[in-house]
């Protein structure tokens, strides 16, 4: 589904008569959205007639299931093992880690030689746009994985930068992202390439709710609330165990993830008197029988840029409340509430308490699928992306 700024998207154009070498940057394959999405891409072009797709990560390999599924697949992934100074100089160490990396990223691309740039995490600009920008890269991306406002002080300059005088064009995740983006980072053309999920695949993991349960340990009769996402600020967790804290007393709230907040968290839910109700799962490799068992998706989140725990969601058959922060795009099914912005916990409680809200899809879940979305990018990339 493309809205009218189709007209805004710019042609690109790499030498003919060759693969496509696509040199994608990004800072951890950590677990997030932007990792699924890049381990999509990189089982899409594995084998591509057309595109030859490189990965270069700027850490080093961690425990993440996006990291392992790179090495249990053996795909194209470099890792550049976060390149520092043997300086330590207090204070200033910073400035000579900057510089050691920006070097590496100067040497990578005059090595690799690619057709196109494309990079993942903005905040990984102000370590290579310097080396991009003294390239001769004829194409340069960088996808914005994250809400426009969420971009502040050095990160805001340097994606400006990146736009202004880089040469770069940015790969935006919903035409409602694109409108926020164009306004805060001043560029007039972009193209718009949805996250994709393996449909089927997710589907196939799905399990009865009472097995799921029972592997959870959750009693059959009790309604289920679940969140699946890092802990951190931008999630807005405690306004969900505020709202939780006025529910019946008979109903759950299941977290999955981890994060910085976790410990905030527990505090809060302690504070609340609610601890027997709430569990931390902390970070999930399978999360099927977490949707599976649950009744509710909620997602508090200030912004998402997508929201793909939202997806999953809908793919899984729960009735979901999200945020005013949520693109309508993610809204593929018509058992989504959409609280407005401002809502409170005693709001959220209501919408949580209602069985019986209908809405409507605002996009189609194929629009979603792992072709439409790998088949976008593929389109952008071999300079068809109208």
């Amino acid at each position: 589904m493309r809205t009218g700024e189709e007209n805004r998207e710019p042609t690109m154009t790499v030498p003919g008569g060759k693969r496509i070498r696509v040199l994608a940057l990004v800072y951890s394959m950590e677990n997030g959205g932007a990792q699924q999405i890049l381990l999509n891409h990189l089982r899409y072009f594995k084998d591509d007639p057309d595109v030859n797709y490189l990965l270069y990560v700027f850490k080093s390999p961690s425990d993440s299931k996006y990291d392992r599924a790179v090495s249990e697949e053996d795909l194209p992934v470099h890792y550049m093992n976060e390149p520092k100074s043997p300086l330590h100089v207090r204070y200033i160490r910073g400035v000579f880690n900057l510089a050691v990396a920006r070097r590496a990223y100067a040497e990578l691309i005059a090595r690799v030689k690619p057709d196109i740039v494309h990079v993942h995490i903005s905040g990984l600009l102000d370590k290579c746009l310097p080396g991009i920008m003294k390239s001769a890269v004829p194409v340069r991306l960088v996808t914005l994985h994250s809400d426009p406002g969420r971009a502040k002080g050095r990160e805001l300059a340097m994606i400006r930068r990146a736009f202004s005088a880089g040469g770069f064009v940015p790969v935006c995740l919903t035409n409602e992202q694109a409108e926020k983006a164009k306004l805060r980072y001043g560029f007039d053309r972009w193209f718009v390439a949805r996250n994709g999920l393996d449909i089927e695949a997710i589907r196939s993991k799905a399990l009865p709710r009472d097995e799921a349960r029972k592997m959870l340990g959750i009693p059959d009769g009790c309604p289920v609330i679940c969140a699946v996402g890092r802990l951190d600020d931008i999630k807005n967790i405690p306004l969900l165990i505020s709202a939780f804290a006025l529910l019946p007393d008979d109903h759950m709230l299941i977290l999955a993830g981890d994060g910085p907040k976790r410990a905030a968290l527990e505090e809060q839910v302690r504070e609340e008197g609610i601890e027997e109700r709430v569990r931390f799962l902390g970070q999930c490799s399978d999360v099927a029988p977490i949707y599976c068992a649950s009744d509710i998706f909620a997602m508090t989140s200030h912004s998402e840029a997508f929201g793909l725990a939202l997806l999953e969601a809908q793919i899984y058959g729960l009735r979901c409340v999200i945020s005013a922060g949520v693109p309508d795009e993610s809204i593929v099914t018509d058992r989504v509430e959409k609280m407005p912005a401002g809502a409170g916990a005693a709001d959220w409680a209501r919408a949580l308490g209602n069985p019986d809200y209908r809405g409507r899809a605002v996009c189609r879940l194929e629009d979603y699928s792992l072709d439409a979305s790998c088949g976008r990018m593929k389109e952008i990339y071999v300079g068809k992306g109208k």
